[in-house]
């Protein structure tokens, strides 16, 4: 198994107060694995993500990923955890303005020691997304669906076991978001990864065989239409 999550709990404190954001008793991904979850807005999804991802501590509960619990991890080595093993596309891209397309992608390998990329490999990755005319561009010279596939192939290029993207269609229209959605499974496909895709648009999430429904799996939403 790629993720492993037992009795998770996380809850998020205001004053003397806490609010259970998550609560799920059993979740499983298998490797090279492709799960869609899908839920509303602020249900707790991107919260989910943050924990696999080593980002944010459970307050309860076990979570492995790629073979390792993040929680038990200091932060240097959370660091090292996601560089070897895990890839995380965020809703706003997160590209370095001052770089490259392919300076971009090579970036995004470039933590991950002993694994090195080179450019020609950059090139590759990007060319695999339909960039190669694009390799010397800035991302503020990029469409936003151009600049989502530039964020694809660096999440590809350490070949993580594990890609997490959080709303990765959130940006594009439906025809765009139809294609990168389409890029992004393929690819991870032929890299061997397990994908994780975050979306609450509807024909996304029916594309994929695993789909998962965030309303029944968190039980801290049971008063909004989760198991009671």
């Amino acid at each position: 198994m790629v993720i492993s999550v037992k009795n998770l709990t996380v809850e998020y404190r205001v004053g003397s107060a806490s609010f259970p954001a998550l609560d799920i008793p059993a979740w499983e991904v298998g490797d090279r694995e492709q799960v869609a979850i899908s839920g509303p807005s602020g249900s707790g999804k991107s919260t989910l993500l943050n924990v696999l991802a080593g980002l944010l501590s459970p307050t309860s509960g076990s979570v492995e990923a790629c073979g390792v619990q993040p929680a038990g991890l200091g932060e240097s080595e959370r660091d090292r955890f996601r560089a070897a093993h895990v890839s995380y596309i965020f809703q706003t891209f997160n590209l370095l303005e001052g770089y490259t397309a392919q300076e971009n992608v090579l970036v995004g390998a470039a933590f991950s020691a002993p694994f090195h990329l080179d450019r020609a490999e950059a090139r590759a990755l990007l060319d695999r997304v339909g960039l190669t005319h694009r390799l010397n561009s800035y991302p503020s010279k990029l469409s936003i669906g151009e600049q989502q596939r530039v964020a694809i192939a660096r999440a590809l290029a350490k070949k993580p076991r594990l890609i997490l993207a959080d709303e990765p269609t959130g940006s594009l229209d439906p025809r765009h978001a139809a294609g990168v959605v389409t890029l992004l499974r393929d690819a991870c496909r032929e890299h061997g990864c397990a994908l994780v895709v975050v979306s609450h648009e509807t024909k996304i999430v029916e594309t994929f065989d695993t789909r998962v429904d965030f309303l029944k799996l968190n039980h801290a939403l049971a008063g909004v239409g989760g198991p009671s």
